[in-house]
């Protein structure tokens, strides 16, 4: 596979957290942006639903920040629905 570099702009904050969850489930960040990419293919559109919160959050406030359970739930559930569309045993997938 032809390998591409890719000069992008992230949050500092949002990569160190992201790197720090990505090491606990094993995953180096390449390897877990190659499998986004290959979820916006599979499918074509992105692997998750956009929108809007039921409540709209006013300006002046400062929306909650997420716990760390809150994000570790999601990223479990998202790498569920990501093993589930790929197709791939779910045997053959790392804890």
């Amino acid at each position: 596979m032809k390998e591409e570099e890719l000069l992008s702009r992230l949050d500092p904050a949002a990569l160190v957290q992201a790197e720090a969850i990505l090491e606990q489930l094993g995953l180096p960040l390449d390897t877990a942006f190659n499998l986004f990419l290959r979820q916006i293919i599979c499918h074509k559109g992105l692997p998750f639903a956009v929108q809007l919160p039921e409540t709209a959050v006013i300006p002046e406030e400062t929306p909650s920040v997420p716990t760390r359970q809150d994000i570790e739930k999601e990223i479990r559930e998202n790498l569920e629905m990501m093993k589930k569309s790929m197709h791939i045993p779910l045997a053959d997938w790392p804890e």
